[in-house]
């Protein structure tokens, strides 16, 4: 295994304290202005971009070189249509400076999935519209400014419109970009503010109180969920706050106990001091009180978790997690897979846990079916861009080593 990246990361922290320019990311990289520039992917998803019936990669990668802002660029990779489980090299499509978050979402409604890039150090989103006469292809960039830090970004139809928009948390607080109607799909009014009352670095949108409207839930040190108000469509109710744990980064929503009521994952980056503090957080709905939640429950996964996702990993029915884990500064982090076992009774769930190892430390993960045998993989933002483990066939929820794509 290749060191010399490692051992760059552990010189540039231990400069940390004396250095005149630095750029600290989630996995609290301290840059010199003399270190040897590398790309570092932060953000990934899975997505039929080209509308071939196999789904494909994207990488929202930042070149980290010198002193911020930092060039930015995301990484297409389509999977080989006569090979499924292969892919080809990766196109890059210049995005913004820094980007931490993408989102794929048909934003023009011609039927083409197209890009949102949350780009951190410009205060701006980067939107790739589909070129229509080339699937898989991308026009170049628009970027539209929402302020602050933007690190988190999501695509639906928010208003209910029939377009889509765009959710996007800037650290500070959270944007909406609504779609202009008086115009032609794709064109956006200017960002209307949010409060969550504690910030933004991730967010989630979905249906959590059961009212058949989008809901928005943030997180930034504590989870906020903001309940749409369904008599004035766009807008949202003060949020209210639930505690995960020590310095969350990732939400997810989704049903894990069964109830038919959603509930939230949450990633926990734990201690810049103690990795082991990561977790985990799930909030389950409490069914009395439809769109609040029940005290976290703490799940470990691996050192400094940065991203989950949800899915049936291994077809039982029942839903299970996957977390990217940074890891330490000396090790290649890690994929966690939590396989849910049987139900029990009242609100306890629990899970089997088996770690995978990274390339240079999971920033993200997404699940899709990438080999076309109809069991889930995991495409996770590692390396030099995307690595994929694919599963193993015949073992259920088992993954294979992670693989290299779009080099």
């Amino acid at each position: 295994m290749d060191l010399s990246k490692f051992r760059e990361r552990d010189r540039l922290l231990a400069g940390c304290a004396t250095a005149m320019i630095c750029v600290i990311t989630l996995v609290g990289l301290c840059l010199t202005s003399d270190a040897a520039a590398f790309d570092f992917p932060f953000a990934i998803t899975i997505a039929d971009l080209n509308n071939d019936g196999l789904p494909d990669i994207t990488v929202a990668v930042t070149n980290i070189t010198g002193a911020p802002p930092h060039p930015g660029f995301v990484s297409v990779i389509l999977q080989d249509s006569l090979r499924p489980g292969t892919f080809l090299p990766g196109e890059h499509y210049s995005a913004g400076t820094d980007p931490l978050a993408i989102a794929a979402g048909d934003l023009n409604g011609d039927g083409c999935l197209d890009l949102a890039v949350a780009d951190s150090s410009s205060g701006k989103v980067s939107i790739l519209m589909q070129d229509p006469s080339n699937p898989g292809e991308f026009l170049p960039q628009v970027r539209i400014s929402v302020g602050g830090s933007p690190s988190g970004i999501e695509i639906a139809d928010i208003d209910g419109d029939g377009r889509a928009d765009i959710a996007v948390a800037t650290v500070a607080t959270l944007k909406i970009l609504y779609q202009d109607t008086s115009g032609p799909p794709g064109y956006f009014l200017p960002p209307v503010t949010i409060p969550t009352g504690h910030g933004s670095w991730a967010v989630a949108i979905g249906d959590v109180n059961g009212d058949g409207v989008p809901d928005l839930v943030s997180v930034s040190g504590v989870v906020s969920v903001m309940l749409q108000d369904t008599d004035q469509r766009g807008t949202f109710l003060p949020a209210s706050d639930f505690h995960a744990d020590l310095q969350p980064t990732a939400i997810k929503i989704g049903d894990l106990n069964g109830d038919g009521l959603p509930d939230l994952v949450v990633a926990n980056l734990g201690s810049p001091t103690a990795e082991a503090s990561a977790y985990v957080s799930i909030l389950l709905q409490n069914p009395a009180n439809p769109g609040s939640f029940l005290r976290r429950a703490n799940y470990k996964a691996g050192a400094r978790t940065s991203d989950i996702a949800i899915g049936d990993l291994n077809k039982d029915g029942v839903p299970d997690l996957v977390a990217a884990n940074n890891g330490r500064f000396n090790n290649t982090g890690s994929v966690s897979v939590l396989l849910q076992k049987p139900p029990r009774k009242g609100t306890e769930l629990a899970f089997s846990r088996k770690n995978y190892a990274g390339k240079t430390g999971p920033s993200s993960i997404a699940i899709g079916d990438l080999n076309d045998d109809g069991y889930p993989d995991l495409a996770v933002a590692d390396g030099k861009g995307a690595t994929v483990l694919f599963q193993k066939p015949g073992l259920p929820g088992r993954f294979s080593l992670p693989v290299q794509v779009g080099e």
